[in-house]
């Protein structure tokens, strides 16, 4: 088994504190089903980072977990994102993103054939990564398409905007703060429509619901007793990944959006999208 998180990695800049760790969607993905996943399952992170000095953040980690081989180094900064978390709560606020090298990246031969091999594709799907997934999703593959749209609002929240994207996607991950918001009821009416796509919308602490075909599927936010909420960043990468594992091992629907949230739940339980150690 081999999974491909196409995308991005680099440095989610704490405002805060003044503290640098790494992230980013796909290698977030990544790092999270390094440690879900069964031993044997190669994973492996196609992306660049700069030459900046974030690139060490980002570096180390890719090394310790060994997903590294097909991240690329180029000419430019590291993408960051800039974070504040609210104390209170743990909720994270993005304050600033810089894409640098991501925006201009090209898969190379290597990267081709890593993608074109792989049972699982997980990418990514905003603004600055737009040529990048359409790339992905033309190339030859074998292997089963995941993409996150994050909550859409690069598209304008616009199904029509968002729909030749979908339609390339085999799963498609939302980030939304109400089901009943026009963009979740129109992906709703889009899965019965498209039943060869499946579409998970993650709520918060309101949960996440399953949309495949005339199927919904509802599955309660997981609250640890003992361990709040510290930050929610990641979250949404850390319930993928999990969820992505049940579906590779054939579990149903119900039963891998309730390891999806319970592991989403010990993620934010502590500081940044995933565990250091490798």
């Amino acid at each position: 088994m081999l999974i491909a998180c196409v995308g991005e990695c680099g440095v989610d800049e704490y405002v805060d504190i003044g503290l640098e760790r790494p992230g980013g969607c796909s290698l977030n993905v990544a790092a999270n089903l390094r440690v879900l996943a069964e031993p044997g399952v190669g994973i492996k992170v196609v992306s660049a980072i700069g030459d900046d000095a974030g690139s060490a953040v980002v570096r180390g980690a890719l090394d310790r977990l060994s997903l590294g081989e097909f991240v690329r180094t180029a000419r430019g900064p590291t993408p960051r994102q800039r974070i504040a978390i609210d104390s209170r709560n743990g909720e994270k606020h993005f304050c600033g993103y810089t894409s640098g090298v991501l925006a201009s990246l090209s898969l190379d031969t290597e990267q081709r054939a890593l993608v074109a091999r792989a049972d699982l594709v997980s990418t990514v799907v905003y603004s600055q990564v737009v040529d990048l997934f359409e790339t992905v999703a033309t190339s030859s593959r074998v292997g089963v398409l995941s993409a996150d749209f994050m909550d859409g609002r690069d598209f304008g929240c616009s199904l029509h905007r968002m729909a030749e994207y979908l339609e390339a996607a085999d799963i498609a991950f939302f980030g939304l703060a109400d089901e009943d918001s026009p963009l979740s009821q129109d992906l709703r009416r889009f899965a019965r429509d498209h039943t060869s796509t499946r579409i998970v919308v993650t709520l918060g602490a309101h949960g996440s619901v399953l949309y495949h075909g005339p199927h919904r599927f509802f599955q309660p936010a997981t609250h640890l007793v003992g361990r709040p909420a510290v930050d929610t960043t990641g979250a949404g990468d850390a319930y993928a990944a999990a969820f992505l594992v049940g579906l590779l091992a054939g579990d149903a629907p119900q039963t891998a959006m309730r390891a999806a949230s319970d592991h989403a739940a010990l993620v934010v339980s502590r500081l940044g999208a995933f565990e250091l150690t490798g």
